[in-house]
This record gives structure tokens, C-alpha cells and sequence, in this order.
């Protein structure tokens, strides 16, 4: 399989995800915001409300996705092996960390702010968002 360049609309969103993680982690080093500790422990709180439907803004596809890349990140097993490739087979697993990085950076922000009942980085609050769904 040959390496193709990514196409504008796959490097936009690497670029919006990429800035919207930079931005959350900006804003967790001012004060008053919450920390990597206090995310960092958010998460299983974020997935128990994802999985009983009491949190709406994290799909179970996303978690599922989430799930995958973090047991991509432990697992021996790689789409591209170190033994074979070192420098390549680095950069997958580097490049996943990242990607999975960058989303629990932005989506344990969007859950703390909901557990605040803040109004979530589009405006509204997500509650009033989830009481439309109903």
C-alpha cells in the first residue's frame, strides 16, 4: 500500500482537532480551570455516563473508537511493526497517542463543563441540548 497525501478535508480536520486540543490545553493552565488530574479522573465518570445515556455528548461509537485507540497504544500487536520498520512503526503508535490525547483533551472538557452545567464551547448548555433530544 502506497503512502498518499491527505486529501484538504483530512488535513483540515487534523488541524481542527490539533487547534482545539492546543486550545483546551491552553486554557487548563489558567487558573481556576480544571487540571490534567481533575480530567484525568473526569474520564470514568464520562464513560459511566456515556454508557447509562445520562451524558449526550460523547457518542458510544466515539468511546468505542476511544477504547480502540487506547488498546492499539498497549497492545504488542501494530499495523506496522518496530522490528520491521523502527522508525515507522514509532510513528503510528506515536500518531495514535496524539489523536487519542487531542479527543480526551476536548471531550473531558465538554463533560466537566456539563457536570458544572456551564454552557458547552458551541453556547448552549448541554442540558438544555439533551432535553431537545428527549
Amino acid at each position: 500500500m502506497a503512502w498518499r497525501k491527505p486529501t484538504a478535508v483530512q488535513s483540515t480536520r487534523r488541524k481542527g482537532r490539533l487547534a482545539a486540543a492546543y486550545g483546551v490545553l491552553k486554557q487548563s493552565r489558567k487558573p481556576g480551570s480544571p487540571g490534567m488530574g481533575e480530567r484525568v479522573g473526569a474520564i470514568p465518570r464520562m464513560v459511566g455516563a456515556t454508557l447509562t445515556g445520562r451524558y449526550p455528548g460523547l457518542s458510544r461509537a466515539k468511546l468505542l473508537l476511544l477504547t480502540a485507540g487506547a488498546g492499539y497504544i498497549v497492545s504488542p500487536i501494530d499495523a506496522v511493526p518496530e522490528a520491521f520498520l523502527l522508525l515507522l512503526g514509532v510513528v503510528d503508535d506515536i500518531g495514535v497517542a496524539v489523536w487519542l490525547a487531542s479527543v480526551l483533551l476536548v471531550e473531558t472538557d465538554h463533560f466537566l463543563a456539563w457536570e458544572r452545567g456551564e454552557p458547552a464551547p458551541g453556547g448552549e448548555t448541554q442540558r438544555v441540548q439533551a432535553e431537545r433530544l428527549r
